[in-house]
């Protein structure tokens, strides 16, 4: 235990001397002897930060380990990766941390490669759909960054084989005599479906439907990772590139479906007294068969002399509430013609302008 004397000899240093005794040769050489050392190394300028390195047990992909992983030359040719993405790399996507390899995983660049994907998946709709309410913006980007979305991509749509061995024919490949050379499933999603679950000295099974949640995530992780190894080795424009070549352009959605209105007629004229409009008129249009089984109705609703939707229905309520729900689909679901991604390269020029940034939803 310290005496009061020696706390106070303590309180009393500057902490200029603790830095000076830092910085002084023979603490630097102390440190540079330390274990710490032999794991990290930081180079003189702080701000090279380039020059961090860390020492790591997982061994690293070699050219010469590719001479046979024909699945992942035909997936690398498949995916247009050519110039963007080399093949060793492609191999470690396919790596996922679950499969415990003696080689290094995905999860780092699967880490980065997801917020890439968000931000550039987010940014497009943003701006080509600038009135969109936040609920079904939500909606719309899960269908491309969710978990199931990604398996389906990398499952159906890229056609990423996997390795399909069983526990058991992985345990005995393991014990078998030489070992288990990992090489030969290269180009394949290795991965474990944690087919158990230990809690507090109890194994549990799991179900077929949390063995499969685990084989949709890892084709996620694998789309995610190849985001960000992309970038690593081709920069942010050929990411850009990719994500909406392969992933945003090819998924066609039809938003009108997703818009749903509970009160449409009031919805519509609280909208046209926020914009100034006149407010809105229903008005007969053409009807047939009024007095038959099957009569139809075509109403159009109107602010002044501009039509702003039509519908039509078995009756002229029905046809009404059509028309007003087609007017806020033509509303909310508006699109730029001309609009410029921030992300665009021309984007950084001195004559570039902001994107459209609307009011925001009516509130009922």
């Amino acid at each position: 235990m310290l005496s009061r004397s020696n706390l106070l000899k303590v309180s009393r240093i500057n902490p200029a001397q603790i830095a000076r005794a830092f910085s002084s040769p023979a603490a630097v050489q102390n440190i540079s002897s330390s274990k710490v050392s032999t794991s990290y190394k930081v180079p003189s300028d702080i701000k090279e930060f380039g020059g961090y390195w860390r020492k790591g047990s997982s061994s690293i992909i070699q050219e010469s380990d590719l001479d046979y992983a024909t699945s992942l030359r035909a997936l690398h040719a498949r995916l247009g990766l050519k110039d963007k993405i080399e093949l060793n790399s492609l191999a470690r996507t396919l790596i996922c941390q679950s499969a415990n390899s003696k080689y290094t995983d995905n999860l780092a660049m699967a880490s980065f490669g997801k917020n890439l994907l968000n931000f550039y998946v987010y940014e497009y709709f943003l701006v080509k759909y600038p009135r969109l309410t936040p609920e079904v913006l939500q909606s719309v980007a899960d269908l491309y960054l969710s978990t199931e979305s990604l398996y389906k991509l990398a499952s159906d749509t890229w056609g990423v084989e996997e390795d399909t061995r069983s526990a058991l024919e992985r345990y005995l490949s393991s014990e078998s005599q030489g070992g288990f050379d990992e090489r030969s499933l290269f180009g394949k999603l290795i991965y474990s479906s944690n087919s158990i679950k230990r809690q507090n000295g109890v194994i549990e099974l799991l179900s077929g439907e949390d063995i499969y949640a685990g084989r949709k995530g890892a084709h996620a992780t694998f789309v995610r990772a190849l985001i960000g190894g992309i970038y690593a080795h081709s920069g942010i424009d050929a990411t850009k590139e990719f994500i909406h070549n392969y992933i945003i352009k090819p998924k066609k959605l039809d938003l009108k479906d997703m818009l749903i209105f509970d009160q449409p007629t009031r919805e519509l004229s609280r909208l046209c007294v926020r914009e100034g409009l006149e407010a809105p008129v229903s008005r007969l249009l053409v009807e047939s068969g009024r007095f038959s089984s099957h009569p139809v109705f075509v109403v159009g609703v109107f602010s002044g002399e501009q039509k702003l939707g039509e519908g039509q229905g078995a009756s002229l309520i029905e046809s009404k509430t059509r028309a007003a729900v087609n007017a806020l689909k033509a509303w909310y679901l508006y699109s730029p013609l001309d609009s410029t991604l921030p992300s665009d390269s021309n984007s950084q020029s001195s004559n570039f302008e902001g994107v459209y940034i609307d009011k925001g939803s009516v509130v009922v």
